[in-house]
């Protein structure tokens, strides 16, 4: 049965899950933190002993998966860890509801970023729980769409073997040779940054935890008082790179660390992400310049800083003012759009938006020229019409959700400006980015919300990582019956 092969995988899913849970409870032992060591190390056993019997149990059985399954597979991966995470949350220390740990521990895994508890209620071992998985969430996410959204031809996918030796009729070979493929960059790229945070003076917990919530453009910071806490500009430098890399092609990291090449900008959509960056950073320090900096040095980097953090839904803020650090539109517009498509971002990806602008361009030119001819080309890459399809009706789809998530969440007493905020950043996985609008209104949503308010964003933020695929693939015949 094809279904054994996704226990098969899910159970390594749940074990490496596992594994990781050692960590932070190693380290609350090491810090005197026992009762979150024994929250930890009892959960992670209780997690080890689920997926170990998905294994045993489906080993030696493993058959060939269709299209569909895998799409399956993903929801089932999207929703499922975050239940075994979760459970940490719900014994002491922390005692949380089980909606209010559901939240934390899925906000965490899609990389969204946001927190409804205060962090100075967490203890330090949390903090690193929340770091790691949404690092871990970052890897699963390029895994999910090297593996699954990209060959699946869905919502305007690239339907090529994206990583050289990758088998897209062996779904598990796929899988395992695309995790040795990415891992390697994925792992430097984050060590790299701890160091040189580590270097520019930040204290060492502090850098690992955000090492591991930029590449992964998670936003999430280990100070209630945000990146101002620290007040440290090479820090603000380094992790400005570092989200540029997280939100630009893997493959083009992937290049870097095993051929050496020099021509690290051979992705076409990366480029486009850098030159997004540059464009609204422009704009942004511009607008602090002239709505309350007054300094050119200090609008100049508010203004990129927030540039990067919203084209790459992180998320992070670096002024600790009151003042949004981007008009209500700009973020909305920019966090909806996204980063590269082979990347950790969340939003749409720039690379469907460029098609929608590029096939708009080609139909206004054929009204003045109907006999003309235009070449179907966008970032280097060929499209056609049945790409187009997909990708207007993911647009579609992306407003509609919007759309209703804005309705509920204002059924729920939210007034329309926050709530229609809310809704485009945890879509496009960009928690902080509601902070970023509306400043101390957008940072009361999360802290005051109710069990009713979290169960509207949970599923949104899983369909936002998995890219509505699997509403469009439910919605496919011919997806049933491949």
């Amino acid at each position: 049965m094809a279904n054994v092969t996704i226990f098969f995988l899910l159970g390594i899913a749940i074990c490496v899950l596992a594994g990781t849970m050692l960590l932070p409870a190693a380290y609350a032992f090491a810090t005197g933190e026992l009762e979150a060591a024994l929250s930890f190390g009892v959960t992670s056993l209780i997690t080890a002993f689920v997926g170990g019997a998905l294994v045993v149990a489906t080993r030696g059985r493993v058959r060939p998966v269709s299209r569909f399954q895998t799409v399956v597979f993903a929801l089932i991966i999207w929703s499922a860890l975050p239940f075994f995470a979760a459970i940490p949350f719900l014994a002491e220390p922390m005692n949380l509801t089980l909606i209010s740990a559901l939240f934390e521990a899925v906000s965490a895994f899609t990389t969204t970023g946001v927190t409804s508890t205060p962090l100075n209620k967490f203890p330090l071992s949390y903090v690193l729980w929340f770091a790691l998985l949404q690092w871990l969430g970052g890897f699963a996410s390029l895994v999910t769409v090297f593996t699954i959204i990209a060959p699946s031809g869905l919502c305007g996918s690239l339907t090529q073997v994206a990583i050289p030796g990758t088998d897209q009729d062996d779904f598990v070979q796929s899988v395992k040779t695309t995790i040795f493929a990415l891992i390697p960059a994925y792992g430097v790229f984050t060590l790299v940054c701890l160091i040189l945070l580590w270097v520019a003076g930040i204290p060492f917990f502090d850098a690992l935890s955000l090492s591991l919530t930029t590449l992964s453009t998670g936003g999430f910071v280990p100070q209630s008082e945000g990146l101002s806490f620290y007040n440290n500009s090479m820090a603000e430098l380094v992790l400005m790179i570092f989200m540029v890399v997280g939100a630009t092609s893997a493959l083009t990291h992937r290049n870097l660390i095993v051929t050496r090449s020099l021509r690290v900008f051979e992705n076409r959509e990366s480029n486009y992400v850098i030159a997004m960056c540059l464009v609204v950073g422009a704009l942004l320090s511009l607008w602090q310049f002239f709505a309350g900096e007054g300094e050119v040095v200090a609008a100049l980097k508010t203004g990129f800083f927030a540039a990067i953090s919203l084209v790459t839904t992180t998320g992070y803020q670096v002024s600790s003012s009151d003042m949004p650090v981007a008009p209500y539109g700009l973020i909305i517009a920019v966090v909806f759009v996204g980063g590269a498509t082979f990347s950790t971002a969340g939003g749409m990806k720039l690379y469907r938006l460029a098609l929608i602008i590029k096939q708009s361009t080609r139909e206004l030119t054929r009204i003045l020229h109907p006999h003309g001819i235009t070449a179907m080309r966008a970032g280097g890459r060929e499209y056609d019409i049945q790409m187009m399809k997909s990708i207007w009706a993911l647009f579609v789809v992306y407003l509609a959700l919007v759309a209703v998530t804005a309705l509920a969440l204002g059924l729920m007493g939210i007034k329309f400006d926050l709530a229609f905020l809310t809704s485009v950043a945890m879509l496009s996985n960009a928690g902080p980015a509601v902070t970023a609008g509306l400043g101390e209104e957008g940072l009361l949503l999360f802290s005051s919300a109710t069990g009713g308010v979290k169960l509207i964003l949970i599923p949104v933020m899983i369909l936002g990582r998995v890219e509505i695929l699997v509403l469009l693939s439910l919605g496919n015949l011919v997806y049933w019956r491949s």
